[in-house]
């Protein structure tokens, strides 16, 4: 069954389009984005009004941690339609979490490579198997999480010496891994983590540092090498506000993201979502995307260009070619809300119905 929604201002994944669009869709993709007024309603179309609403790609959240698949369902309820997780273990229930037959679709990392020095080692029921100081483990470790069906890989750093993966041990994953074409994220919330990062050749580096500022040499080789950032600004407020007594300042990560932006970086849309134990902060699955929007805007992206971060973007990165965008021929993963966002960022937050592959999903009609 088509579903037609009529007149309704269309958000393509990168800009909003002129006017006002009739879009067509069933479960095998967009099939048409019209004019208002050009399509014709059969007698087995659903129609859905779409005056003074906003269509969306579904929302994607560049950096999630599922610990539960019911939380697969919460990320829905706020529009989102595909997160990228980015540790999760053990095998078995990253199978479990990728046959669950609800909710938004998900990615993964699987579990990722740690130092055994670092303060990630020391998360509760963290596996000691990715635990790693030696640089031909690092490889192994790279190889397996390929063999085990991981999307991409994690790493985490820090700045020098503080327990991350070293420098030789952190090249020689990011080599391995992009042998197999797989892309590399790094944890990276301090200075030093991301001129480690950049050093090695990390395609993305997620966290912004709460340490200090970004040099503009540093900015200028990000820029060269074509690194991306998700600055997961919400974790990092609560980061900041948890470590305080350490130091750590909120405004240093704003300031990254500002001066990213200004030095023409890519910043991606991502929250760090989680319930584990033993992190320095928790984060709402879903709700929080859409104030990782705010803070964006707070931080100096258009309201535009945080949609795009949170949609066309973060496909573009992810080789996730057949969503982020509303274009015939894509999935038909859409969000409907009320008002314009590109206008006032809030609105993503009035939620009038979600669509998976063209499908209504429950609790959205």
């Amino acid at each position: 069954m088509r579903t037609i929604i009529s007149s309704v201002g269309v958000f393509d994944g990168t800009r909003l389009l002129d006017g006002k669009r009739d879009v067509v869709f069933d479960h095998t993709g967009i099939l048409s984005i019209d004019p208002a007024a050009s399509s014709r309603q059969g007698p087995d179309d659903r129609h859905v009004d779409g005056p003074g609403k906003t269509l969306l790609p579904g929302l994607i959240d560049s950096h999630v941690h599922i610990s539960d698949p019911a939380q697969l369902d919460r990320l829905l309820d706020f529009g989102v339609t595909t997160a990228l997780d980015m540790a999760m273990w053990p095998q078995e229930f990253v199978q479990q979490v990728r046959g669950a037959d609800h909710g938004c679709a998900i990615l993964t990392a699987g579990a990722p490579l740690v130092s055994h020095h670092g303060t990630h080692a020391r998360i509760p029921n963290f596996p000691s198997a990715s635990m790693t100081d030696d640089a031909q483990q690092a490889r192994e470790l790279v190889r397996e999480r390929v063999e085990q069906g991981s999307d991409y890989i994690k790493l985490i750093l820090e700045s020098p010496g503080r327990g991350g993966l070293e420098e030789d041990v952190a090249q020689a994953a990011v080599d391995e891994a992009h042998a197999a074409g797989k892309l590399v994220v790094a944890h990276a919330a301090a200075v030093g983590a991301y001129e480690t990062g950049v050093k090695v050749g990390v395609d993305v580096l997620t966290h912004a540092p709460l340490d200090g500022e970004l040099s503009p040499k540093l900015l200028a080789e990000m820029q060269r090498t074509s690194v991306v950032s998700s600055p997961t600004l919400t974790m990092m407020q609560g980061t900041a506000e948890f470590l305080a007594d350490q130091g750590l300042d909120y405004s240093y990560a704003r300031r990254a993201v500002s001066d990213m932006h200004v030095a023409g970086l890519t910043l991606l849309a991502g929250t760090d979502a989680n319930q584990a134990p033993g992190v320095p902060a928790n984060v709402d699955h879903g709700a929080s995307l859409h104030r990782e929007l705010r803070l964006l805007t707070e931080a100096g992206l258009s309201p535009t260009e945080a949609l795009h971060a949170a949609t066309g973007l973060n496909a573009e990165v992810f080789g996730l070619t057949d969503r982020g965008v509303i274009a015939p021929g894509h999935r038909a993963d859409l969000v409907l809300v009320s008002g314009d966002p590109t206008v006032d960022i809030t609105a993503t937050e009035n939620i009038s119905q979600v669509w998976i592959d063209g499908v209504a999903q429950k609790g959205t009609e």
